[in-house]
Formats: C-alpha cells, sequence, structure tokens
C-alpha cells in the first residue's frame, strides 16, 4: 500500500512539473515578438504620448532589445511563470533588475524598479519612491 501510495504521489509531483514547464514554455512563447508601448509611467508620472510612440521592444527567445528613439539597448531576461504576480528578470551589463510581467493577448505589462533598487516589484502600478517604478504597457505588432 506504501509503495502504491508513493508512486501515485511521485507521479502527480511529476505530473504537476511537467505542467509547469509547460506553462512556462508557453508563456516564453506568448511574449516572443515586436511590441510598441502604448502607455509609459515613471514615478506615478505619465510619458508624454511623443515619447511613447518612440518606444519599441523586440522580444526574442533569449533577449530583449528596446528602441527608445534613436537609442538601442540589449539585454537577456528569465522569466518565473509559476509566480503570482509573474516574475522576469532583465539582465543587462551583468546588473539585473527584477520585475513582474503580465501578457494577455496583445498586451504586455512590465513593471520594474529603476536604478539600484533590488526588490521586486508587488503591483502593476508605478508610484513615487517605490519597487512598483516604472511600467510600461505594450502591444504587439502584427504584420
Amino acid at each position: 500500500m506504501r509503495s502504491c501510495l508513493f508512486t501515485l504521489l511521485t507521479a502527480i509531483v511529476v505530473m504537476g512539473v511537467a505542467v509547469a514547464n509547460d506553462d512556462a514554455k508557453e508563456d516564453r512563447e506568448k511574449i516572443q515578438g515586436t511590441w510598441q508601448a502604448v502607455s509609459v509611467e515613471d514615478s506615478g508620472r505619465k510619458a508624454p504620448d511623443e515619447a511613447v510612440k518612440n518606444i519599441k521592444w523586440v522580444i526574442a527567445e533569449d533577449k530583449i532589445t528596446q528602441y527608445l528613439g534613436g537609442k538601442t539597448r540589449e539585454c537577456s531576461y528569465v522569466q518565473n511563470a509559476t509566480k503570482k504576480p509573474r516574475w522576469i528578470n532583465l539582465t543587462e551589463s551583468a546588473h539585473t533588475t527584477p520585475g513582474i510581467y503580465e501578457v494577455n493577448g496583445d498586451s504586455l505589462k512590465i513593471c520594474f524598479p529603476e536604478g539600484s533598487k533590488g526588490e521586486r516589484p508587488t503591483a502593476f502600478e508605478s508610484k513615487p519612491n517605490s519597487v512598483n517604478d516604472i511600467l510600461i504597457t505594450l502591444k504587439r505588432e502584427r504584420r
């Protein structure tokens, strides 16, 4: 009886890990593509529409290329789709910024702290003096 119960519990755990891995893979595929910013907030202040329209992110399997007006930045990223809200870590030049993200169809929200605040945001909002500092909402570009 114990052996049967152990086998059943092991199977449930293995299935749970497989489902979590499938969710993570599906989530990773969901965010890949070209995204146009539709709104950006920094410390609770909305960025001007003129600046927002010049922001584009291209998300590939292992990196994000950010086009900010005439400048380009690249970072790698790691997701954790098992967390609520989902986690994303953005790494550029050996500096990792913890963030959260939400993908819903053709809409992607990412919130992260600015500068060296090492804490992960707790909500999709932008407030002064908070780890919920930068909030960017992007819309998938269709070709």
